[in-house]
């Protein structure tokens, strides 16, 4: 599946739909790289659409994606579209939790979070963030 088809499929998305979607993409080798591009998307309905897609596969499958979370990581201070701020601040509290894998765990530790800290120190300062990326950021 290209970028472009992604695009299109997301445009008609219907959130009821994720299950089928991950499996989808799963089944085209569709990269989560690719996913996290299109969370800067010009359109944000599809920014935000492609973060909660981004959301979903990471909460239920942080496991097939390992490999593909230091570019998320990577890429999270560039995120400008609150609505994905929101997604993206759920994802590093859910893969910096307890919760997940000792294999997911294991991954994260070679990651440096320094700067995902501090943004997330300056999403609490900041008075015009939303609460949602605020509590997860805390």
């Amino acid at each position: 599946m290209t970028q472009l088809q992604l695009i299109q499929h997301i445009s008609g998305f219907e959130n009821t739909r994720f299950g089928k979607l991950r499996s989808k993409l799963k089944e085209k080798n569709f990269s989560l790289h690719e996913l996290v591009d299109l969370t800067f998307y010009s359109d944000k309905e599809v920014a935000n659409k492609a973060s909660k897609i981004l959301e979903f596969i990471l909460f239920k499958f942080p496991e097939s994606y390992i490999e593909d979370v230091p570019y998320l990581v990577e890429h999270v201070a560039e995120v400008k579209c609150v609505g994905c701020r929101k997604h993206y601040a759920k994802v590093l509290k859910h893969l910096t939790s307890p919760e997940v894998s000792k294999e997911v765990r294991t991954a994260i530790k070679e990651i440096n979070f320094e700067p995902i800290i501090e943004l997330c120190f300056s999403w609490l300062r900041d008075p015009h963030m939303i609460v949602h990326v605020r509590s997860s950021a805390a």
